[in-house]
């Protein structure tokens, strides 16, 4: 089986101080970890998968929402409409994936159809996935 690089990144230091905990309790080896914004922390590189869960909560329902008070608001906010991170990783995603490589999003129940709308300008849609609880939570990509 060949070895597999594995490249976690986060905004988030305290975030990967926790993935660095966890790293070192399951002794893996093959993970780096990288702070930055999305793709920011990329040059040349080219991936064969790219798997995100970005914020994607929409502004109305992150200050109206009870449950989501205890999370860090910077793990959440994505704007007014909830899609600046998930536009972001669709538009660029393309340029750092190998050719057939693997794009993995996580987004919110409610915007499946705008997801899979923008995702399809630029990628092949294999599959739309639910979550648990049968509600739309991800979409598996193709870079063409």
């Amino acid at each position: 089986t060949p070895a597999v690089r594995v490249i976690a990144s986060d905004i988030s230091f305290s975030a990967l101080e926790l993935a660095k905990k966890n790293i070192c309790r399951y002794g893996l080896s093959n993970v780096d970890l990288v702070c930055g914004d999305l793709f920011s922390i990329f040059s040349k590189e080219k991936f064969g998968l790219i798997i995100s869960n970005p914020p994607y909560v929409e502004e109305s329902y992150l200050s109206s929402s009870f449950y989501l008070k205890a999370e860090p608001y910077k793990a959440l906010w994505a704007g007014k409409d909830g899609l600046l991170y998930l536009r972001k990783i669709l538009t660029q995603g393309r340029f750092y994936l190998k050719a057939k490589g693997y794009l993995i999003l996580e987004f919110g129940s409610s915007q499946k159809e705008k997801v899979v709308k923008m995702a399809e300008c630029y990628y092949k849609v294999l599959e739309v996935i639910k979550d648990y609880s049968g509600n739309w939570r991800g979409i598996i990509l193709q870079n063409g």
